[in-house]
């Protein structure tokens, strides 16, 4: 996934609101967002066939950067 591709992905959530900050809360920092998912996709296609699953889920994401809450990484047996 590249940097625009992830950038377009959040545009078409439609829950896209709630990163601008709602309710008192501050936007996210959408630029290290959009590194993060960039990031984590380049790790999966680099991993390559060693990678059985990757989840990354929740992430958190605020004005101080991006956070994995939960993760999982299973790779295949040698």
């Amino acid at each position: 996934m590249t940097h625009a591709e992830a950038g377009r992905m959040l545009d078409e959530l439609k829950s896209r609101v709630l990163l601008e900050g709602v309710r008192g809360k501050l936007p996210v920092d959408r630029e290290t967002l959009v590194r993060a998912m960039s990031a984590v996709t380049c790790f999966g296609a680099a991993a390559g066939d060693r990678l059985k699953e990757l989840d990354f889920n929740p992430g958190l994401s605020g004005p101080k950067g991006v956070s994995a809450v939960d993760w999982l990484l299973v790779l295949h047996e040698a």
